[in-house]
């Protein structure tokens, strides 16, 4: 992998969207990291020893996104579990409320389901219930969720959002997201934001800039890392002071005061990671411009034309789903975007159009998420709509979608028509008289004789499955 392409053992090149789960924000082999993580490496790297690097880049990233702490974790997955187990420690509180389409990593304290009443049901095998117990999952953007958070807020540790979501990056409700920081300002609920994918790639202050609100706690990952495993939390010292006890002079009788929540790991500040979180940082600084009034998309820099990139290819790729009417849309934020099946629930379409891709030298992610980076070109965009379009266009070539046939309504002249032509059978000597349509009219469809209902079920299933043998979907 070199820039913004991948190349396989046959030696084919590919455009490369999946980024490596959005890690490269710069491309595959940034030189600026090569340089650093080089550097590190014959200056030494042990894992757990101090280094001035790791002072640097915790006063470089606290300076790029306006926290006051910052504190390394050796994953996305553990920088969530800690940021949740800080929220706890703070408000001596249980509940946790998260929010439906999110993903918050594979810790057991933040992943569950919504089951169909509302509740929250353990994720899988080997996950206890009474994890998920402790979880409160809402529609995001719901703003009837505001008053259930305000009864129960005695409860609620903390909100945790992912401010725009991965799986559904279209959702960005502003308003919904300020009401959420008001009232948790004023319950004393802690405010997380999971930017692990937004942190760094929609500007230096990451979402915080474009919801116009700054979260309490804030946790990254993957871009900051720069390629090296990384999760990172940032936030108000307040809350960041229960890692470490609070700071302290070792000149003086000061100590710290707070007690700690308990965290720990080998490779928290693995001098690899620190020197590429470092590099990154640097980069960020030097590209970014004017951060206090960074505007994702308007911004001059390389992540603005990038951000305007993705926007042009969403726009391009969703106008030809539209002309030709296939059930495919493309959502975007940033320069992440994500196509979606709207009429795909085991997920074939997709793997598909997925697979047809890459023939056409397109490489995305089995997770759906594609990410441009400030490696791709405008030839490299164009390309990646031209073989949208002709993967789609080998789909409709080979009949993978059926048209719909047209719906006969009531009150249209080809039933009022047919209505007419039906012979009146009187019911009873009482009942008024029936029009009686044939199977084929649109009263046909609801018949109120049970027999009748399942033997017309059975039909317009037979005839669909005769249409995909003769057609190939």
């Amino acid at each position: 992998a070199d820039g913004a392409y991948i190349w396989d053992v046959d030696g084919n090149q590919y455009i490369d969207l999946a980024g490596d789960n959005g890690v490269n924000l710069f491309g595959h082999q940034p030189a600026f990291m090569k340089k650093a993580l080089t550097e590190r490496m014959e200056r030494g790297y042990p894992l757990v020893a101090y280094s001035e690097d790791l002072f640097e880049v915790a006063r470089l990233f606290c300076e790029l996104t306006g926290h006051e702490r910052m504190v390394f974790a050796q994953s996305g997955t553990e920088s969530l579990m800690w940021s949740v187990r800080i929220a706890r420690a703070a408000t001596g509180r249980k509940k946790i409320v998260i929010f439906d389409g999110s993903y918050h990593g594979l810790s057991d304290a933040v992943l569950a389901f919504r089951d169909r009443k509302g509740g929250s049901m353990s994720a899988g095998l080997g996950m206890l219930q009474e994890f998920a117990d402790q979880l409160m999952i809402f529609d995001y953007g719901d703003m009837s969720v505001l008053d259930i958070i305000e009864k129960r807020a005695d409860e609620i540790a903390c909100v945790l959002i992912e401010p725009i979501q991965s799986r559904f990056p279209s959702r960005q409700p502003k308003e919904f997201v300020r009401e959420i920081r008001r009232l948790t300002l004023e319950k004393d609920i802690v405010l997380i934001f999971d930017e692990m994918i937004t942190g760094f790639r929609a500007g230096p202050k990451g979402v915080q800039s474009f919801y116009g609100v700054k979260p309490d706690i804030a946790t990254y990952g993957k871009v900051v890392g720069g390629g090296m495993p990384t999760g990172v939390i940032g936030g108000l010292a307040k809350y960041m002071d229960y890692v470490d006890g609070g700071t302290w002079r070792f000149d003086d009788d000061s100590m710290p005061s707070l007690k700690r929540t308990m965290m720990a790991g080998t490779h928290t500040q693995n001098t690899l990671k620190v020197a590429a979180a470092l590099a990154i940082c640097r980069e960020m600084q030097r590209i970014s411009g004017d951060q206090d009034n960074y505007d994702h998309m308007a911004s001059p820099c390389e992540l603005g034309r990038i951000n305007r990139l993705t926007e042009w290819l969403s726009n391009e790729i969703n106008a030809f789903f539209v002309e030709k009417r296939v059930p495919f849309i493309v959502e975007y934020f940033s320069s992440l975007f994500r196509i979606q099946v709207e009429d795909d629930p085991f997920g074939l379409t997709r793997e598909l159009f997925f697979v047809l891709m890459k023939t056409h030298g397109i490489e995305t992610s089995t997770s759906g998420n594609c990410f441009l980076t400030t490696a791709h070109t405008e030839d490299d965009a164009r390309a990646i709509v031209d073989a949208t379009k002709k993967s789609i266009e080998t789909m409709i070539e080979y009949g993978f979608f059926l048209e719909p046939e047209p719906v006969v309504t009531s009150n249209t002249p080809a039933a009022e028509a047919t209505a007419a032509a039906q012979p009146v059978v009187a019911a009873s000597s009482s009942a008024p008289t029936q029009a009686v349509a044939s199977p084929t009219a649109a009263t046909a469809l609801r018949p109120t004789d049970p027999a009748a209902v399942v033997e017309r079920l059975k039909a317009l299933i037979l005839a669909d499955l005769n249409k995909a043998q003769g057609k190939g979907a």
